[in-house]
């Protein structure tokens, strides 16, 4: 079984978005600069959080099996009238006793904290968050206290039970500017990062080195799949349950991969391993045109045409199973119809605060 942890946090930012729509709130996000041992505090629009948050759940909720969250604190999005409450009661959402066992989260969390705490200036905030917190139960650096001593506990949660973690964006943002990564190999992410990379290729292909079309690959297609069938955002999550059943053999596919990798099954990884570097080849045949073989294909990709020569064996193979799966979301539209759909759905498709959020999308070169 495919298991990830996720924050609570992240199911409060989207039960947030799903029910009020856009907030035009701000957030913060945490720089550092570790050449000045220092760091600063950076404004971000909050709903651009939110629709990152969305989209990872999305993700997780059709390829992974049960997404694991930290039952003392499902109180933050749990209510009845949440719209995460059927995901919940459908065994997807999965709450988890962690606290049952505090002192084997202690010592790591510990540990964690020490690592991301990269920078002096980041060690004297969190030394005044505790004596703040032990004296009357507040900090005085509240997004701090969330991003680095929450992130480190939830790390330390997927360490020691060994499962793979899903940070909220706000956390994930940090960790990487903080040097600190996931531990553990993760199959589904392997994948995400296989589509991201040719469709990156595909799509600067086809426009050629256009920055502004281009940038949508950065979006994930699954989300985008999701909101083209919805027809209001209270639809998203049913879609998004249809949506597991017409990809339950990837989903199994991946369960396989992700067993053989905890299991140092080396043999199996590298079949898996293979499989991936089969549809890779597949898409750089397509992308580039310059294949050399003896079988002739015609493609027709909506943006793209091809008539290209190439591996018999690895082309017909493309064609079907687990490889036609991945291939399908590879070539998959880029999804700037989609985005606007979404902004659409939450009440802001022309307003300013909508265009900023769509331009943050079109102009970010990466995702965290």
């Amino acid at each position: 079984m495919s298991r990830v942890l996720a924050d609570n946090w992240s199911l409060q930012s989207i039960g947030e978005l799903i029910t009020n729509g856009l907030g035009n709130d701000t957030a913060s996000t945490i720089e550092i600069c570790k050449a000045k041992d220092t760091h600063e505090y950076k404004s971000i629009e909050y709903d651009i959080i939110r629709i990152e948050a969305l989209f990872d759940f999305l993700n997780d909720v059709v390829l992974r099996d049960e997404v694991i969250v930290d039952e003392s604190y499902i109180g933050t999005w749990a209510k009845p009238e949440s719209p995460l409450v059927g995901l919940h009661e459908a065994g997807i959402i999965c709450p988890f006793p962690f606290l049952a066992t505090p002192e084997r989260l202690k010592a790591p969390t510990e540990a964690l904290v020490k690592r991301l705490c990269a920078t002096s200036t980041l060690e004297n905030e969190h030394a005044k968050n505790n004596s703040m917190w032990a004296l009357e139960r507040r900090t005085p650096y509240p997004a701090l206290s969330s991003t680095l001593w929450g992130g480190a506990g939830m790390l330390a949660r997927s360490h020691i039970y060994e499962c793979n973690y899903t940070p909220h964006p706000l956390r994930k943002r940090f960790f990487l500017n903080a040097g600190v990564f996931l531990g553990k190999t993760d199959a589904s992410n392997q994948l995400k990062n296989l589509i991201h990379k040719k469709r990156v290729q595909l799509f600067a292909k086809s426009n050629g080195e256009n920055g502004l079309y281009t940038a949508f690959l950065q979006l994930p297609p699954i989300p985008f799949r999701i909101i083209e069938e919805s027809s209001d955002i209270h639809d998203i999550f049913r879609i998004a349950i249809e949506m597991r059943s017409q990809l339950q053999g990837l989903r199994q596919w991946l369960n396989q991969f992700q067993n053989a990798i905890d299991n140092e099954d080396v043999t199996s990884m590298l079949k898996h391993e293979e499989l991936l570097s089969s549809v890779s080849r597949y898409a750089d045949q397509i992308i580039s045109g310059n294949s050399a073989g003896r079988v002739d294909m015609s493609l027709n990709l909506g943006l793209l045409k091809f008539s290209l020569k190439g591996d018999p064996v690895n082309l017909l193979q493309n064609q079907f199973g687990v490889r036609s799966t991945i291939n399908s979301l590879i070539f998959d539209k880029p999804g700037r119809q989609a985005l606007k759909k979404l902004l659409k759905f939450l009440g802001d498709a022309d307003t300013s605060s909508g265009y900023k959020i769509f331009e943050h999308f079109a102009s970010t070169s990466a995702l965290p």
